[in-house]
């Protein structure tokens, strides 16, 4: 920190930490999402079902977010998987 140009050294591997930390998050977010997309399909999924955070979001999951000006308002809410991972972080 007090000699910037010697911070691409990093001799307590911090940055390799972080990047390690970060991938192991992914994962584990990304098979809660796939969990409940799973549970979904098999359950056929109906309002009456218990649902929590997670289910209430990709209610507004699209892989395609290009909304047109004429949609109401719950198609123009749009949520990417990359979007329902920021929230739940």
């Amino acid at each position: 920190d007090f000699i910037p140009w010697l911070g691409w050294i990093d001799p307590q591997g911090l940055t390799a930490r972080l990047v390690k930390a970060r991938k192991a998050l992914d994962k584990f977010i990304d098979h809660i999402i796939d969990d409940h997309i799973q549970k979904r399909k098999q359950n056929n999924y109906s309002e009456e079902a218990e649902t929590d955070m997670v289910d209430d979001m990709l209610t507004f999951y699209s892989e395609e977010t290009k909304v047109n000006e004429s949609d109401d308002l719950q198609n123009a809410i749009k949520l990417t998987r990359d979007n329902i991972k920021a929230i739940i972080m």
